[in-house]
C-alpha cells in the first residue's frame, strides 16, 4: 500500500501565511473597488467588484503557486513497498572426514564411519547448487575428491572412501589444510570446511592451529564435529577365525583442539554421540550456511518535490503569458 509523507513536515507550518493572505485580500478587496492596487512584485492593476477581474486571476495563481513552492520544500515522498528476491548464492564446501581406524567403532549404527556417510550423503542432496568437495585423513590426507557440482560421483567416492592407503593415526591439521588447499582459490561468495573426527592430534607434520590460520586467512569457516559417546564405546576386533568380538576402548575426543580452531573462522564446534545428533548437526550447518533464495521487504522512498516544483513554475509561466498576451490590456 502506497503512502505519502513528508521528510521536512515542519515546513508545511508555513501554508498558515495562506489563510492570512486570503483574509488580507477579502479586507482589501470591498474598499478597492475601481482603484489601484500595489501587489508584491505585480504592476497596478485595475479591479472591480467581480472575481473573474485580472487582479483575482493574477492573486489567485500566485496563491497557488505560493501553496507549490511551500509544498515542494516539505520535501513530498511516497512510500512504497518493494518485495525483493535475492538470488541463490553458491557456497563450496569441503567434507573433512576421518577414516582412521577408530572410525569402526559401533557406539553410532552401524558404525561412526558408515553413520558419517549416510547422513554426509544426505546432506549433500540438500545442496544441489553447491561445489562440493571431499578429503579424506588418518595418519596422512589425501584428496578423495576436488570441488563439483557432480554430486552422484562425489557420493560414489564417499562411500568409497577408507584409510585403505593412508597411514593409521589422525592427523587433523594435515586434514585440514588439505581441504583449506582445495578452497582457497574458489570464487564463491561462501567457503566452507566442515572437519569430522573422533580423536586427537596425533600424527602429521601440520599443526592444527596453523592450518587453522590459513582458513582464516581466505576467509574459509570451519564447522568441527567430535564423534562418539562418553566414556567407553565397542570396538570389533576379528580373531584368526573371521569371528568378530568387540572389546570397550576409551572416547578420547580433543574436544578444546576442534572448539578452538572453529573460533579462529567464527565457525562452529558440535558433539555428535549418536546417530540423532549427527544428523541434528548436519541440519543445523545446512541452515547456518543457506544459500537459498531469500526474499527481502522494504520501504522505497519515491520523491515528489520535483512535479510539485514544475507546477509552480508552469503557474509563474502561465501568469506572465496571460500578463501579455490575453490580459495584456488590464495591466
Amino acid at each position: 500500500m502506497n503512502t505519502f509523507t513528508f521528510q521536512s513536515p515542519i515546513l508545511l507550518n508555513l501554508l498558515l501565511v495562506i489563510p492570512c493572505i486570503v483574509l488580507w485580500y477579502l479586507k482589501r478587496g470591498p474598499q478597492v473597488r475601481s482603484a489601484k492596487i500595489l501587489f508584491p512584485t505585480l504592476k497596478p492593476a485595475i479591479i472591480g467588484n467581480s472575481s473573474h477581474s485580472p487582479f483575482f486571476i493574477f492573486f489567485l495563481l500566485r496563491l497557488l503557486t505560493l501553496f507549490l513552492i511551500i509544498v515542494a520544500l516539505a520535501r513530498p515522498v511516497r512510500l512504497k513497498p518493494v518485495v525483493e528476491n535475492i538470488p541463490e548464492k553458491q557456497v563450496a564446501i569441503v567434507l573433512a572426514i576421518d577414516v582412521s581406524k577408530s572410525m569402526l567403532a559401533e557406539d553410532l549404527k552401524p558404525n561412526r564411519l558408515l553413520a558419517l556417510k549416510a547422513i554426509a550423503s544426505n546432506f549433500i542432496d540438500k545442496r544441489p547448487k553447491d561445489l562440493i568437495g571431499l578429503t579424506i585423513y588418518a595418519g596422512d590426507s589425501f584428496t578423495q575428491c576436488p570441488l563439483t557440482n557432480d554430486h552422484s560421483l562425489l557420493k560414489s567416492l564417499l562411500y568409497d572412501a577408507s584409510s585403505e592407503w593412508l597411514a593409521d593415526g589422525t592427523a587433523i591439521g594435515m586434514g585440514l589444510a588439505s581441504a583449506v588447499n582445495r578452497l582457497k582459490e574458489s570464487g564463491t561468495e561462501g567457503k566452507v570446511i566442515v572437519l569430522m573426527t573422533d580423536g586427537e592430534n596425533n600424527a602429521g607434520t601440520i599443526d592444527p592451529f596453523k592450518a587453522a590460520e590459513l582458513a582464516q586467512k581466505y576467509k574459509i569457516k570451519l564447522y568441527t564435529i567430535g564423534i562418539g559417546t562418553e566414556g567407553m564405546a565397542p570396538f570389533p576386533i576379528y580373531d584368526n577365525h573371521g569371528q568378530k568380538e568387540y572389546y570397550n576402548v576409551p572416547v578420547s575426543i580433543d574436544e578444546p583442539l576442534l572448539k578452538s580452531i572453529a573460533q579462529r573462522t567464527n565457525g562452529n564446534y558440535f558433539r555428535a554421540k549418536s546417530n540423532k545428533d549427527l544428523e541434528a548437526i548436519y541440519q543445523k550447518i545446512d541452515i547456518l550456511q543457506s544459500s537459498k533464495p531469500q526474499v527481502k521487504s522494504y520501504l522505497s522512498l519515491e520523491d515528489w518535490h520535483l512535479p510539485f516544483t514544475v507546477a509552480a513554475f508552469g503557474l509563474l509561466l502561465t501568469e506572465i503569458v496571460l500578463k501579455y498576451t490575453l490580459l495584456r490590456s488590464f495591466t
